[in-house]
């Protein structure tokens, strides 16, 4: 079973890859609005 910490690395993992995910469809669409 994962333990707290390795819980938490997961989490953070996930959390920065949906940051990452949604800062590229942000820029795409605040670029693709403007042009």
């Amino acid at each position: 079973m994962a333990s707290g910490s390795s819980l938490k690395v997961i989490c953070t993992a996930i959390a920065a890859n949906l940051a990452i995910a949604i800062s590229k469809l942000v820029a795409a669409l605040y670029t693709g609005s403007s042009a």
